[in-house]
């Protein structure tokens, strides 16, 4: 049996994995698929539930339930007791770190997802007071005539959440998830300040630049290209620390 990695051994630990984390996430599940059937119904007591307010408010409680997913379902990883149960388990570092990324990032995810499309979509049938109006993703946000922003969007949510798996490792119960949120806060805006420095002095003098239209649409591609490269690259590279840190965890 390969040490490293062997199929029928992850996927016992990816089913095991699975099941564990769908039950300490289900509280958080319910809760975030309440808060938006109720804002849903106020605003249909007002008349308003427009395409608009629904992709707004699909968005804010899908992004809260992602964010929040790596803190609730792995909380107790580097427990100083329950910790050890998960040290002990049968599998490999990397089998439990793909188990893990798999879990936080397409599993529960998927299934919030689909169950608050099929919340929306159920309401707005109910509710609406001029015909269904369509579902959500008939709004042009979620338009796929707009491939980038959609990729862009799936990268940011990645890379998003492969910091929050990575330090939700590193820091002990105790106020987990608001270190882990603050340190990923920290990191963007350190982020921020840089590009902005970097940016400022790319541009310096660009009103004494002849620039035409085909110019502007290479830079345009570059930046988007440059985009792309970062947020899966340092993506990538979070998952890696993430299959370290496991390997790596003290019990103490």
């Amino acid at each position: 049996m390969n040490a490293i990695f062997d199929i029928k051994r992850f996927g016992n630990l990816f089913l095991k994995d699975n099941k564990e984390v769908i039950v300490r996430s289900s509280r958080m599940f319910f809760i975030c698929a309440s808060v938006y059937l109720a804002q849903f119904l106020i605003r249909s007591l007002e008349g308003d539930t427009d395409m608009s307010f629904r992709s707004q408010w699909f968005t804010t409680i899908f992004m809260l339930f992602v964010i929040n997913v790596p803190l609730v379902s792995y909380f107790w990883v580097n427990d100083k007791q329950k910790g050890i149960y998960y040290a002990m388990l049968p599998a490999s570092s990397l089998e439990k770190t793909i188990s893990m990324i798999i879990n936080n990032v397409v599993i529960l995810p998927l299934a919030f997802f689909v169950s608050l499309t099929l919340l929306d979509t159920l309401l707005t049938l109910i509710f609406s007071q001029n015909g269904f109006p369509g579902m959500i993703f008939s709004n042009n946000l979620f338009s796929m005539d707009r491939p980038s922003i959609l990729i862009l969007c799936l990268l940011g949510f990645l890379y998003s959440q492969s910091f929050l798996i990575f330090f939700n490792l590193c820091f002990k119960n105790h106020n987990k998830g608001l270190k882990s949120i603050s340190m990923v806060i920290a990191i963007h805006i350190l982020l921020m300040i840089i590009c902005a420095v970097i940016l400022k002095k790319v541009y310096v003098g660009i009103d004494d630049v002849d620039i035409n239209i085909n110019s502007i649409a290479d830079i345009s591609s570059l930046a988007l290209t440059l985009m792309y490269s970062y947020l899966g690259g340092v993506t990538l590279l979070m998952w890696v620390l993430t299959g370290i840190r496991i390997k790596r965890i003290q019990y103490r």
